[in-house]
């Protein structure tokens, strides 16, 4: 296979901004994390704030503890600049079955070098995943929601080499949509409104401009070494659609394989010969991902 960031390397380098320092902050004091996960949530409403109501720190800071009431724990990798400020983030979270997402890469997206701080949180955050391995942690599957054509998938890219498995770039037969977890509190989910914002969750796409690929993705990380390389994407890619229902979903406390999420996932699975390992599909799409996001170099 292709070494593909080695290629692009001379193309472009992102790198920690001068100054500015990374701290995982699983790894922090009780009362330095209780700080951080504050300011991360400053920068999730400016980012998210369809998604800010959503979360809740409490539930972010037990799960970078002991993990919450299903069992989800987090990693998390934070910039902080030469004041000690948090200026941006990137979120995992990590399923008790060993199926993962990186729920948040964000900064502010005003600041100097916001694709450098993002390209930083997120390689460190991949690191810090190694190091859960490296405690006992299994985890076998780490996904990523983007748009193909934004910069922040970019920097992802760089950082971790994610490339997208739907869409114009895969190794999956047929077209398939993919959607994101229909967020929303479940307790709410007879109210018509509060459900069709959660749909619309799962289907942003009239969320941003003209700028971006009309439809989310779903990404695999190419520098991720799962801890059994031997299990079928097929099977990964469907219990990692039922934590992530069961954590996120409005259907929840209904039925979580109403969840577009949940349905797409096993859509794309479905398609999916059951021989394909998690890295088969990475080195499938890699060069195709790198061609549609223009970063080959011309020749």
């Amino acid at each position: 296979m292709i070494d593909i960031k080695a290629t692009l390397a001379l193309q472009h380098r992102y790198h920690l901004p001068h100054h500015h320092s990374i701290i995982r902050i699983q790894n922090a004091s009780p009362d330095d994390q209780k700080k951080l996960v504050s300011e991360i949530f400053d920068l999730i409403k400016e980012n998210y704030p369809d998604w800010f109501s959503l979360e809740h720190e409490k539930n972010w800071l037990v799960a970078l503890t002991t993990g919450n009431q299903n069992d989800t724990k987090m990693a998390v990798s934070a910039v902080l600049n030469e004041s000690g400020n948090l200026v941006g983030a990137s979120a995992m979270e990590l399923y008790p079955n060993g199926t993962a997402i990186i729920n948040y890469s964000i900064g502010r997206k005003r600041q100097a070098q916001y694709l450098d701080i993002i390209f930083s949180a997120t390689k460190d955050m991949l690191s810090g995943v190694v190091e859960l391995q490296h405690r006992g942690e299994i985890i076998n599957f780490i996904t990523k929601e983007h748009h193909l054509e934004s910069d922040r998938a970019r920097a992802g890219y760089y950082a971790v080499g994610q490339v997208p498995i739907d869409g114009p770039t895969s190794l999956i037969h047929g077209e398939v949509k993919y959607f994101e977890v229909a967020y929303g509190n479940p307790e709410h989910i007879d109210n018509l409104e509060n459900l069709q914002q959660a749909l619309m969750l799962a289907d942003p796409k009239t969320n941003y401009t003209n700028n971006h690929d009309d439809n989310v993705h779903l990404w695999l990380i190419e520098d991720f070494i799962p801890s059994n390389p031997e299990i079928p994407l097929t099977r990964l890619l469907k219990e990692f659609a039922e934590c992530y229902a069961k954590e996120h979903s409005i259907y929840r406390l209904k039925d979580f394989k109403l969840d577009p999420a949940y349905i797409s996932l096993h859509e794309i699975a479905n398609k999916i010969p059951e021989s394909i390992t998690y890295q088969h599909a990475v080195k499938a799409s890699a060069i195709g991902a790198a061609k549609y996001l223009n970063l080959l170099p011309q020749r």
